[in-house]
């Protein structure tokens, strides 16, 4: 997972899950950081601390300001997601940590893969 500024206050958030194509993913935002993290019941950790700001961003309700935060990887396990806060006020030096999931209903809880978020400083 990798972000790519494409203009003042927009960027991509390119995600890349080789072998996983195909599979369904999401992805959350986050202000609070990553400690603790969320510990799943299997012993799995996220190095994420889901807020205010997390649910409706993986349920899509933050259009058009963050888009593509859920769908199905390309073939090549390939997706991006478009953070794109240029019409708000501004918001230069704000964290902002990104979390995806690769989603599968056979794996536990459903989550395939947990990778390490990235914080994109806007």
């Amino acid at each position: 997972m990798a972000t790519e500024r494409r203009s003042a206050g927009c960027w991509d958030v390119r995600l890349h899950f080789t072998g996983q194509g195909g599979s369904a993913y999401a992805v959350g935002l986050s202000l609070s950081g990553v400690r603790p993290g969320l510990f799943l019941p299997d012993g799995r950790r996220i190095c994420f601390n889901p807020d205010a700001l997390t649910a409706p961003s993986a349920a899509g309700q933050l259009a058009p300001i963050f888009t593509g935060q859920a769908g199905v990887l390309d073939t090549a396990g390939r997706a991006t997601a478009r953070l794109d806060v240029s019409a708000l006020a501004p918001l230069a030096g704000l964290r902002v940590w990104i979390q995806a999931l690769v989603l599968d209903p056979r794996a536990p809880l459903g989550i395939r893969t947990v990778p390490d978020p990235v914080v994109l400083v806007l």
